[in-house]
C-alpha cells in the first residue's frame, strides 16, 4: 500500500481545513483507494496525541497494518516455523498426540494462525488434522493466558512473530 498517491492532497485537505472524517471521505475521490478503516485509526491516533496528520505520523500510525499487507502468511509456514523452533516433526503438529511437549506448540502455531492470517477457525482446525473450531478457541485462549505468565511463551511468539513476519 502506498500512502503517497494522495498524501499531499489529503495532509493540506485535513490540515488546513480542519475537516473530519466524513467530509475527506464523501468530498475526495482519491479516499476510495485506502480502506476507512486506516482512516478511522489515523485521525483517532492524531487526536489521541494531539499532532497534526502528516505523512511521518500516518506511516507510524499504521506501520503493522502496512507491514501486514506486504507479505502474507500461511498457516502451513506457520506450522512449518513452529515445528523448527521446537525442534518436532511436522507431523505431530499436525497429528493426534497430545503429549505436553507436541500440545503446547501445537497451541502456538494454531494462536499464531489465528493472529497472523485470515483463515476461520474451521478452516484452521482443518489444517491442523480437521480438529474442531473449538479446540483452536481452547488452544488461542490458553495461548492468551500462558504469555501472560509465562515469559518463555511470551518470548517464543515473539521471537515466531518477528520470523514469520520477515
Amino acid at each position: 500500500m502506498h500512502l503517497s498517491a494522495f498524501a499531499s492532497k489529503f495532509f493540506r485537505s485535513i490540515n488546513a481545513n480542519r475537516c473530519c472524517l466524513g467530509d475527506f471521505v464523501e468530498g475526495a475521490g482519491a479516499a476510495d483507494s485506502i480502506p476507512r478503516v486506516f482512516l478511522v485509526r489515523l485521525f483517532a491516533f492524531a487526536s489521541l496525541v494531539g499532532r497534526e496528520i502528516t505523512l511521518e505520523l500516518a506511516q507510524d500510525c499504521l506501520a503493522d497494518i502496512l507491514r501486514a499487507s506486504d507479505r502474507k502468511v500461511t498457516v502451513e509456514e506457520i506450522q512449518r516455523k513452529v515445528a523448527e523452533h521446537y525442534n518436532i516433526r511436522l507431523s505431530d503438529i499436525i497429528g493426534p498426540k497430545r503429549v505436553r511437549t507436541i500440545a503446547r506448540p501445537r497451541q502456538v502455531a494454531m494462536f499464531l494462525a489465528k493472529r497472523m492470517t485470515i483463515r476461520s477457525l474451521p478452516e484452521i482446525g482443518r489444517r491442523f488434522g480437521g480438529r474442531d473450531h473449538t479446540t483452536v478457541m481452547h488452544g488461542v485462549r490458553r495461548i492468551e493466558e500462558l504469555k501472560i505468565n509465562d515469559h518463555q511463551i511470551a518470548e517464543d511468539l515473539e521471537l515466531l512473530r518477528r520470523t514469520l513476519e520477515a
